[in-house]
């Protein structure tokens, strides 16, 4: 039984192996095609294919010639990439016997969002303790346990340099609309758990607001949550509460609490449905957030 379950994890390894060429061999034909249909002189439609239309092509392959479903090939797909271009050692293991699927497929899911190195860390320690087969190295429960280990030993490793990377770009700037000369972004750049207290802060305060102006037309969640964010920084700044008065705030322009004396010229809003809704749109990176307004 032993022997005929090593014999299968190096069936299923030269399976794997077997759909990675079929995609690499696709992805060529795919780079050197050039349709006679093409227009003269202009670029193909063929030729601007993203990702996402060479993946869904690359399922489609695989399906048709292994006779599974398109879901079932795009499972075998990525796990075919991943393996020979992030894992080969993990890989070699299941071809030698070494590791099942079930070992494989949790080296995968856990290694999805790490950097090369941290990478070879963690399959460093996944395939340390591992025998001539997998009833020879731990459980499966206990591999996923040690795998989990090794990616928080990892990620508590560089803890210090993502926090570095992270203040050095954190910044704030502002970019003027290029459709609209009367509208302008104020971008935000911080750490992730940061802005996004501050997008859920301001979507609080918005949904506090009247959702309808003076004249019965409607404010949009973005523009109370905008409208929000400008009442809280005229609060700081000239030491009154504008929150919670309409759709632009307050009307007066106190100076108590500034400095100087003197109230800061802010523009006037625009006209509810003379403009486009303006609001907050978050970008989500791995450890930075971009909150625009």
């Amino acid at each position: 039984m032993r022997s005929v379950a090593a014999r299968v994890g190096g069936v299923q390894a030269e399976l794997l192996r077997e759909v990675y060429g079929l995609v690499q061999e696709l992805r060529a034909e795919i780079a050197a095609f050039s349709p006679t249909f093409a227009a003269g002189g202009g670029e193909s439609a063929w030729a601007r294919m993203g990702p996402a239309e060479v993946s869904s092509l690359e399922d489609l392959e695989v399906a048709a010639a292994l006779g599974v479903s398109r879901f079932c090939a795009a499972k075998m797909v990525d796990q075919a990439v991943t393996l020979v271009e992030v894992l080969p050692r993990t890989l070699a293991a299941l071809a030698a016997g070494t590791l099942d699927m079930a070992r494989v497929r949790v080296l995968i899911d856990a290694t999805l969002n790490l950097s090369a190195e941290a990478v070879r860390e963690v399959e460093d320690a996944a395939l340390a303790e591992t025998g001539a087969g997998p009833w020879e190295g731990p459980p499966v429960q206990t591999f996923k346990a040690r795998v989990r280990r090794a990616v928080l030993r990892v990620q508590t490793a560089t803890a210090q340099q993502d926090a570095a990377s992270v203040a050095q770009e954190t910044r704030m700037w502002v970019e003027l609309d290029r459709h609209q000369a009367g509208l302008a972004m104020l971008k935000v750049i911080g750490p992730t758990q940061d802005i996004m207290w501050l997008s859920r802060t301001l979507c609080d305060l918005g949904e506090a607001r009247p959702s309808t102006d003076p004249r019965g037309e409607h404010i949009s969640a973005g523009r109370r949550e905008v409208a929000a964010l400008f009442d809280r920084v005229e609060r700081a700044v000239l030491g009154h509460d504008s929150a919670g008065e309409g759709e632009g705030g307050s009307d007066s322009e106190g100076t108590t609490g500034n400095p100087a004396g003197v109230a800061p010229a802010r523009p006037s809003r625009p006209e509810p449905g003379r403009s486009r809704e303006l609001g907050l749109v978050l970008h989500a990176d791995t450890e930075l957030v971009k909150l625009s307004v």
